[in-house]
């Protein structure tokens, strides 16, 4: 049972965090970050997945709405099994100029990985940040197999 005390102390520290003052700066946080942030889908990028969309709109013929909406999320996710492997490939590249390189500072200057205008650090860690891209093409490859496999569902 918490004190009268206690209880007044958690109401008054409560006040302190009440979130974030300045939500302008706060609610893109989920697009900013990580392998899905909208510095990641350059011109280019957007070039190549609607490249892979029409292939595959010639081999798959989608019949109908939902159908070219599914064969677009397969092509979105083709693509980002592509780029995560490139994102691994620069990893490993990165992982063994540090493993040669004694200075830390240069070595965080060379582990980014260039998406469209920016270069975007991805970390130092590279054991860590080789499981979370595995994890991520896991998670994607699961996804696209699901996705190919309604589609096909739907146009039995």
């Amino acid at each position: 049972m918490t004190s009268k005390k206690q209880t007044k102390a958690n109401k008054k520290n409560a006040q302190k965090s009440t979130g974030p003052k300045d939500y302008e700066n706060t609610k893109y946080n989920a697009v900013k970050y990580g392998l899905t942030s909208k510095s990641f889908f350059s011109k280019e990028d957007e070039k190549a997945i609607n490249n892979i969309y029409e292939d595959l709109k010639q081999i798959l013929v989608p019949q109908d709405r939902l159908q070219a909406w599914v064969l677009g999320r397969i092509a979105l996710y083709i693509w980002r099994l592509q780029k995560s492997a490139q994102i691994e490939q620069k990893q490993l590249q990165n992982s063994l100029i540090k493993s040669h390189n004694k200075n830390a500072d240069e070595t965080r200057k060379l582990i980014c990985l260039n998406s469209g205008e920016k270069d975007e650090l991805i970390g130092e860690d590279i054991d860590t940040n080789i499981d979370l891209i595995m994890r991520y093409e896991v998670t994607n490859e699961n996804r696209l197999i699901k996705l190919i496999n309604f589609l096909q569902k739907l146009q039995a």
